[in-house]
This record gives C-alpha cells, structure tokens and sequence, in this order.
C-alpha cells in the first residue's frame, strides 16, 4: 500500500523481500542498543517492525510472529512508500495517508486489525531503543538548543518544545518560539497555560475541541493569537480539535487576529475546525484576509464580536463559508459584523443572542457581493437577526444578498430582517422560504432603499403586536406580494405597513424593466378578469404583474 492509496498485492507465500528487510531490521537493532547511552536511531518503519518481530521471535511466541510479520508485509513491505519512511522523519501526515489508504478494499474491523498490528509494533521499539529526533535547521534558527527540546517527541509535537500539557506553568515563551517556525504545532490532549502569542503562519492542531484546551492569563486588550502573515499571498494557517478560555473577563482584543505585517499582504485560505472559544471580547477579525473557511465551530459568550470581516487590501477577493456550528454573544453582542471582503456563504449554522445576529455594515473601497445564508437558525437578537447598511461617506454598493430556509426569532421590538440605508446601496435582495417567529411585539421583515429584491414564500407568526411586513416608500423593482407569505392570523398587531400601493406608485413596466414582478395595489376595481388591464382606480385590494408590453395586469 502506497502513501497515495495505491493498492500492490503480494501472495502471502513469497519470504525472502521480507527476509531481508528483517536481517536488516536486526543489524539496525543491533546497532542503537549497543553501548552503555541509547543511540539515535534512524531506521525506517520497516526496519522498527521488523526488530519487533525479532523481538517475538526471541521470547518464543513464533506464532505471534509469524501472523505480526504477514500484515507487516502487506501493508508496509518493501512496495510501501510508508515502510520506507525514517521514523525521525515522520509525521503525523504520513501515518494518516498511510491508514486512509488502507480503506480501499477492506472493511472497517480488517483496517483496525491492520494499524493496530503496526502501532503496538512501532511503540515496542519505540520504548525499547529510545528514538531521538535531532534537531533541525529551522529549530536551530527559532533559538532551540538541544538542553530546550525532548528529543524524544517527533518534530512540531508542542511537548517535544518544553511545552507544559499539564497547565502547571506558563508556556508562553515555548510557544511564541516553536510557532516562530511557521508550521502548525501539535498539541496533544491536555491543558496548555499562556498569555498571549504570536506567528507568521502555520496553526494549532489539537486533539479534540474538549481534549486539548487552552487558557489565557493576559485580560488586556491585547490579541490572543495573532498571525501576522508574510509578504505574499501563501500563508494558509489551520486552527482545529481545541477549545480557548480565559481566566477571566477580557477588556479587548480577538482571540485569533488575522493580519500580516506588511500593508499589503493577504491571507488566503485561513481554516477553522472544530474550534470552540468561550468568553472572548471579541473571537476572530479577518482582516487582510481572504478565501476562509470555518467549520463546525463553536464561538461562545462573545462580549463585543464574534467573527469581524474588514479586508482593507481588496474588498472583493475571493468567497468564504461558515458551515456548522454556534455563534453566540452576550448582550450588546455582534454575531458576524461584515464590513468588506468578497462573498460569505452561511450554512448551517446556529446564532443566539447579543444585538445582531448578522450584520452587512458596508464600507469597502470598491463594489462588492455575494452574501448568502441558508439552512440556519438565529433566536434571541434585541436589534436584529439579520441588518444591511452602509457606512456614512461610503459610496460603493453591495449586491445579492440572499436569506433563505432559516428560522428566526427575535426578540420584543427586534427585527427579522432589516433593511434601510438612505443611499440605496444595496441591490438584488431575496428572503424566501423563511419561518420567521418572534416574542411579542418583535417584527418581521422591515424593507428599504432596496433596488430589485423578491420576498415570499415565508412563514411568520409571533407573539403579537409587532408588524409582520413594513415596505418603506424607498424601493425600486422590489416584488413583495403579501399572499406569498402566510402570516399567522392574529399573531402581530398590524400584517403590513407600505406592502399596499397605489396604481400610481406602480413601478415601470415594459420589457426591460420589472417584467415579471407581481405587487399588490390597494386601489384597484371591485371585479377585475384575469389578464384586464390596471387602468382605472377602484377601492380594492388586487394582485397585479407587469408582463413586460408595457401594462400592468390583474391576476
């Protein structure tokens, strides 16, 4: 089995490749445990399995053996790119690819067997010789010395960099020293103490988001981790499998600030999996970033924000996603605050809490669009679920902003969905197929200074009070028809406000403009026929559409 998933099939009667490979795995054996100090090994992972067969063959269990030394050679003999890796080489990549291969063709429970057969052969040797991993170059250049490293840990394992898993000390100085590097660090299951740190690029990876935990000392306004890049667009750090505490109440800062130094540069790709914050000021400010992907993460008890978005070098590069997971902010909180960067897809994902849920708070330097969000839940905001607006001075605009099978509940005197902006920079905006509830008097879906957006299919019922659809008098091209959305009887204090207008307040319609569109006109005759021209004024309410000759018709 190769390191890339390539399947060579040897018969299980042929010997003498095996035989070999175990004389030498004898001589290497041989060779590191002579003399009265361990040796530093450097045979492959062939070469380690084999002495541990040797092993077994020397206490006598040859039957053991002989069953340890057949799956030794099907899944790592002399065909695999595995077996011929140096153990002081390893890395955690290669035994993942390794056992990801092993998948092709074979159950479950026949993979178990195979990596549990190698693992206990590779920790016999590896507690019976003593591996050093010596130090390398880019150690070297980060300030380690052999008398500041375990030897025994394979290379970017935190503990091998003196870093205390047991919370006991503070590991701040081994950390900023080994993230130096600008690789991602493993940090195994435990607990980890610091305050706060800094590093060009790489990661975090842990063990688990319960497992492996960190807790910062540092309340200041200062940043947690930082990642402050390079000079070009190739830094694509990971945060994954931990959680991040304070001891305290934090005054300021972003647990994870994404800006390179130079004034330029970007970051690109940046990953979030399975990472839980709890009790930040503020947990992630994407700035000078691009193209992120956040994943099944959990972003708890925000105090000001949970995710910031302000790409001052390009407010229009690349597409982003957060799927999965839990924003959720403390009162006056701010779940998502979008200020520039190109689009943000939302899936899946469960806001509760603070003042906004999502909030588009435009102010880039050039045109941009592409906010999406489906399939969510946000409950329990004081201003709004969802808000759209524009900065003072800005003039740019924002399009395609699309809100789609999510569940809402605001809070009394809160909105759903909230649009105004005096400027009318947003354009080609969709709300469909919502459920939107609510406490009472909260409000449903309040619209302004939108140019071309469509409204319907939506489900709304709250508590009572509140009105379900406000149309402001500032739109243009928006189709809202109110039989489209079923509101609950008796469930708000007023259906509609601004939804009804006028035949004169009638938008253009010919073939180029708002062919299609249906509105509702609260002036029309009393028994129109299907297709009738509107024209002449009545006193009753009608559905139209513009059919694109030039003429709004009854339906």
């Amino acid at each position: 089995m190769a390191i890339d998933g390539t399947q060579h099939y040897q018969s299980l009667g042929e010997h003498e490749e095996f035989s070999v490979a175990k004389e030498k795995g004898e001589r290497w054996l041989s060779q590191v445990t002579k003399g009265a100090h361990r040796a530093p090994s450097r045979g492959t992972v062939r070469d380690a399995l084999s002495s541990y067969i040797r092993h077994l063959r020397s206490i006598c269990r040859r039957s053991t053996a002989w069953d340890a030394g057949q799956r030794f050679r099907l899944t790592a003999g002399h065909t695999s790119a595995f077996g011929r890796v140096k153990l002081q080489d390893a890395r955690r990549e290669d035994f993942e690819a390794w056992r990801n291969g092993l998948r092709k063709g074979r159950q479950p429970r026949s993979v178990n067997r195979q990596v549990r057969a190698v693992v206990v052969g590779l920790n016999f040797v590896l507690a019976s010789t003593g591996y050093c991993y010596s130090i390398t170059a880019a150690e070297t250049t980060a300030g380690f010395t052999t008398a500041t490293l375990n030897t025994d840990y394979v290379y970017y394992d935190a503990r091998r960099y003196l870093i205390d898993m047991t919370g006991a000390t503070d590991s701040t100085t081994a950390m900023n020293m080994a993230h130096s590097m600008g690789v991602p660090i493993h940090y195994p299951a435990g607990s980890v103490k610091f305050t706060h740190i800094t590093m060009a690029c790489g990661g975090i990876l842990g063990d688990g988001m319960w497992t492996t935990s960190f807790s910062s000392t540092d309340l200041s306004t200062a940043n947690t981790i930082t990642v402050n890049g390079n000079s070009t667009n190739n830094c694509s750090p990971t945060f994954s499998n931990f959680n991040l505490t304070y001891t305290g109440t934090k005054t300021g800062g972003y647990a994870f600030m994404m800006q390179p130094t130079s004034g330029t540069a970007q970051i690109e790709g940046t990953r979030f999996l399975s990472v839980l914050t709890q009790n930040s000021y503020s947990s992630v400010y994407f700035a000078q970033s691009f193209g992120f992907g956040i994943v099944a993460s959990e972003f708890s008890g925000c105090i000001n924000t949970c995710i910031y978005v302000a790409n001052t070098v390009n407010g229009d590069n690349g597409d982003s996603s957060i799927v999965g997971g839990v924003i959720s902010g403390q009162s006056g909180a701010t779940g998502i605050h979008y200020v520039s960067s190109g689009g943000l897809k939302i899936t899946g994902v469960k806001f509760l809490g603070g003042a906004y849920g999502i909030l588009l708070d435009w102010n880039s330097t050039t045109n941009s669009s592409d906010l999406i969000i489906s399939g969510s839940s946000i409950e329990g905001q004081s201003t709004a679920g969802i808000a759209a607006q524009r900065q003072a001075g800005n003039t740019t605009t924002f399009g395609n902003l699309v809100v789609t099978g999510t569940e809402f509940e605001p809070l009394t005197g809160s909105y759903a969905f909230y649009t105004d902006d005096t400027s009318g920079f947003l354009h080609q905006v969709v709300f469909s197929n919502n459920v939107v509830g609510g406490d009472s008097s909260s409000y449903g879906i309040y619209v302004d200074y939108v140019t071309n957006g469509s409204f319907f299919g939506n489900a709304m019922a709250a508590g009572g009070g509140g009105v379900a659809i406000t149309l402001g008098t500032h739109n243009t091209g928006v189709n809202l028809d109110i039989a489209d959305n079923q509101v609950q009887a008796n469930s708000y204090g007023t259906i509609s406000s601004g939804v009804f207008i006028p035949i004169a307040s009638l938008p253009v319609c010919n073939s180029g403009n708002n062919v299609g569109m249906r509105q509702v006109i609260n002036n029309g005759i009393a028994s129109p026929t299907y297709l009738q021209t509107v024209s002449t004024t009545g006193s009753s309410t009608r559905k139209v559409f513009c059919d694109g000759s030039g003429s709004w018709l009854y339906e």
